[in-house]
Formats: C-alpha cells, structure tokens, sequence
C-alpha cells in the first residue's frame, strides 16, 4: 500500500514540477513528502488502535451450586472500566475465595469471566471489599459478579 501511494505522489510531484521552478518546486516536494508520511502514520496508527472485539459468553449457571453461592451483606460497586461503557461492553466474571472469621473474602481466584478479562480487575477489588455472610458447610464460596449498563 505504501508504494502504491509513493507512486501516485511522485507521478503528481513530477507533474507538478514542470509548474513551479528552483525553490518552489523544492518546497512543493517537501510538502508532499511531510503530507505523505502523515497519511501513512496516521493510517498505521488507526490499524494499531482498534481492538479485536471479544465475544461475549452466557455466565455459568450459579442456580446449581450447593449453597447457592456466597450471600453479600454489605457491598461496594464496582468500576465499571470507561472503554467497555463506552463501546456497550457487558458482561462477568466468576470469583471464587475463602472467608475469613468476619466475613472479608480472602484467598480471591478468577474461575472465568466474559468478555476476556475487561471486567476482572474491578470485580476483584470491588469484592475485596465486601462482607458476606459465612457459610460453615462449604471450604469455598463464589460469587457471580455481572456488569450490565443501564437501559
């Protein structure tokens, strides 16, 4: 592609030159080589800059787990990450952790999340500071943290 357009612009440059004289012409090729490199870089950067979409996945069916997951007493919200608010991005991620004696997660793993890990960082911090009620049947709790935009 670059070629093609060095081509072009050299094919106009000579045509231009015949037009202009000594200094003019020598400007004129400045200027179209400082416009070229513009449009290259700004091209290059553009195929940099976009992102490959991930799809999104159904979250894990939470209704089948034994005690019914982990039952939040007090929460904090998580961040929702700016990029995924502003392209309509939703979706989750499932933590599992340990309690501690008052109820503070501890010993956080990411069992999965959708789409990628966008979400992973604010539900972990996010949950680390939640309290839930202990459950002294099971060793392990999860949680099902969903990030869905308003309607």
């Amino acid at each position: 592609m670059g070629r093609g357009i060095i081509s072009c612009c050299t094919r106009i440059n000579y045509s231009l030159r015949s037009q202009f004289t000594g200094e003019q012409s020598v400007k004129l090729e400045i200027r179209m080589k400082n416009t070229l490199a513009l449009i290259f870089s700004l091209t290059l950067l553009a195929s940099c800059a976009s992102k490959q979409e991930q799809s999104y996945r159904e979250p894990p069916d939470v209704s089948i787990m034994n005690d019914g997951g982990a039952e939040p007493l007090t929460i904090t919200n998580p961040r929702y990450p700016r990029d995924a608010a502003m392209n309509n991005v939703e979706g989750w991620v499932f933590l599992e952790f340990d309690l501690d004696e008052n109820g503070h997660p501890i010993n956080l793993t990411v069992l999965d999340s959708s789409p990628g890990d966008i979400f992973v960082e604010g539900a972990s911090n996010a949950i680390l500071k939640w309290t839930f009620r202990k459950n002294n049947t099971q060793n392990k709790s999860q949680y099902l943290m969903e990030f869905r935009l308003a309607d």
